[in-house]
């Protein structure tokens, strides 16, 4: 009922300098989060464009909550965030150049966990991956680039096996990662 005031309130201040007001966002958290995990009310349809506008933040602090609630939500087996994917990729592929290596372990670690849901799953809406990854395949940061380049070779693979009637649209895919690939050829093992 009152979720968005209270996240937002722990968003805001989840990057307080002072020990204690973080200590109490972090058990507020983890209450939160327990709640929402076992809540049959929670909607996440309301949630997401929240999350992925506050996932252009550049503070460490709040990125790392971020990162943890996608992970949480991830969790929880009665909600679908492969279906929310395509609205939260691009936030979380920018976590990937961030300065801070815990931020940037995180975020990869996340984005990992997608993937295998992933390849487990048909139901993943490819094409609007496609179009994001294909972006970040040109980032400047070495790490996002390689990732992109490895997810995509993953949606590839699930194409050709799922979806061969949209040959066109893997063939411009592929097309636009073996230039790409080019450059990172050795650092993506293909």
């Amino acid at each position: 009922m009152f979720f968005s005031e209270v996240f937002d309130a722990m968003f805001r201040l989840c990057a307080d300098s002072e020990t204690n007001v973080q200590n109490a966002v972090q058990f507020l958290d983890n209450l939160v989060k327990d709640i929402v995990t076992a809540s049959p009310h929670f909607s996440i349809e309301g949630f997401v464009p929240r999350l992925r506008d506050y996932l252009r933040v550049t503070n460490p602090y709040k990125r790392q909550f971020l990162i943890s609630w996608v992970s949480v939500l991830d969790s929880v087996p009665d909600l679908d965030m492969l279906t929310y994917l395509p609205q939260l990729l691009d936030g979380l592929m920018n976590l990937l150049s961030d300065p801070n290596r815990e931020i940037r372990v995180a975020a990869h670690k996340c984005m990992m966990e997608f993937l295998v849901e992933i390849q487990a799953t048909p139901t993943v809406d490819w094409v609007a991956l496609a179009s994001i990854l294909v972006d970040k395949a040109f980032s400047q940061d070495e790490f996002t680039r390689v990732t992109a380049i490895k997810w995509i070779k993953v949606l590839v693979k699930f194409v050709q096996l799922c979806c061969r009637w949209q040959c066109a649209m893997l063939r411009a895919l592929c097309l636009t990662i073996y230039a790409v690939v080019m450059a990172d050829w050795h650092m993506c093992g293909w």
